[in-house]
């Protein structure tokens, strides 16, 4: 399908990078592919104790749909001046799921709520189109294995209400009602079938009902100026609008920013940006974060057409017309997606899979009246470090960084880090 070429107003902030600071990055678990896991995908949650969260895309139990693991969720605790991982839930590859590429988020009732891209419901001769699950801690204190009990939350068919969630983290409102993507499925079954399913991805909502949960379409993507694949998670704006970007689709095909606005009639989706991969980049596939000292959102995008060859960031703002896009830097290095920035202090956070020296790195945009400076708090090597952080990352009080490496490591399967000032 061809689009008419949309060229947007940009207007692109000042960019200079400077050598990084002094750091120091330690890797705190290096995962061996068995009972621990295997391959993080993405970052991590905390429980504001100090202690970690996340999931592996492999690993775990053995002999389930996937040879190498089914996928596992895990609690990163510290013990004096080392941290103690303990699996807390095996996928078992069959109607629980399996393959988690998703964070795990906490919720008000104290559970862990997540996403798995396969297993469920699964038709023959398909992998299934993926679930939402809920892990809740256990009553009393407990050693290894520490096993939380796992529900079911839903299962997707893979038809109109979606299939095959993405990276994008589960949301909340003040109900407890829960909002997600999908990065297939829909209404609209055309040439932007993605993975197992047909369809160019949905937005949703799962609000509990009579002991259960029942799953509503919000938004059904239809691939064109609207955008297909949802791989990001949408946010909550502060008057209750859903924003998101779509990784593909869009005036020009490489992906938007979108607005849903809800009505009493449902949820009408509004288009405020259509990337072209020149100064803007495209296609976006991480989620939105929010500043809320600024009240802006930031994003990301896989790549753009600049002479620095890497992705961009880009802020939306508030305006008159509701958002105005605006790109805050062009990310030196390759061409390589870029993932969820995080924001402290004004700063900005966020990992590269394979900038820096071809192996990932871990990077912060500092803002100085209006100039943003691009600083290398780590590049990866593919040696005991890790290679290619494709997740979020966290920084706590202190300033220290933790996120993940998808591979690489003492065994090869990917490790956790910590960056300490």
């Amino acid at each position: 399908m061809k689009y008419a070429v949309l060229l947007p107003i940009v207007a692109l902030c000042v960019f200079a990078t400077i050598p990084g600071h002094a750091q120091t990055l330690t890797v705190i678990h290096a995962f061996a592919g068995g009972s621990d896991g295997a391959f993080p995908f993405t970052g991590m949650s905390t429980d504001g104790r100090g202690n970690l969260y996340g999931t592996t895309t492999a690993g775990g139990k053995k002999g389930c749909t996937s040879d190498q693991g089914c996928g596992t969720v895990f609690k990163l605790t510290r013990s004096g001046t080392n941290f103690v991982l303990k699996t807390i839930y095996q996928f078992q590859g069959n109607t629980d799921g399996w393959e988690p590429f998703a964070r795990v988020v906490f919720a008000r009732d104290g559970s862990l709520y997540g996403t798995t891209q396969y297993g469920g419901n699964q038709p023959p001769k398909t992998l299934g189109y993926g679930t939402i699950f809920k892990l809740t801690p256990p009553t009393s204190d407990c050693h290894a294995p520490c096993w939380w009990t796992h529900t079911v939350l839903y299962r997707f068919t893979g038809g109109s209400d979606g299939a095959n969630p993405g990276v994008g983290d589960l949301i909340f409102d003040a109900a407890g009602n829960i909002f997600g993507t999908t990065e297939a499925g829909g209404l609209v079954e055309n040439s932007c079938a993605q993975l197992a399913g047909p369809g160019c991805g949905v937005v949703f909502e799962l609000s509990p009902s009579n002991n259960g949960w029942t799953e509503q379409v919000l938004y059904s993507f239809t691939g064109g100026l609207d955008g297909d694949l949802p791989i990001g998670s949408v946010v909550f704006d502060p008057k209750g609008n859903l924003l998101g970007t779509a990784s593909e689709g869009g005036t020009s095909g490489y992906g938007t920013a979108f607005q849903l606005i809800p009505s009493t009639s449902g949820w009408r989706e509004k288009s405020l940006h259509s990337f072209t991969l020149n100064s803007d980049g495209g296609y976006p596939a991480a989620s939105l974060s929010f500043d809320r000292a600024a009240e802006v959102f930031y994003g990301t995008t896989s790549s753009s057409l600049s002479q620095s060859g890497g992705g961009t960031v880009f802020q939306l703002s508030p305006s008159a017309k509701g958002y105005a896009f605006q790109t805050v830097s062009l990310l030196p290095g390759t061409d390589d997606p870029s993932s969820t920035v995080a924001e402290r202090s004004g700063n900005i956070y966020g990992t590269t899979p394979a900038g820096g020296t071809g192996f990932g790195d871990v990077y912060e945009l500092i803002q100085n009246a209006g100039v943003w400076t691009f600083i290398s708090l780590h590049d990866f090597t593919a040696g005991d470090d890790g290679w290619s952080p494709d997740g979020n990352v966290l920084v706590d009080s202190n300033g220290n960084v933790y996120g993940t490496t998808s591979f690489a490591g003492q065994y090869s399967d990917g490790v956790i880090f910590e960056i300490t000032p």
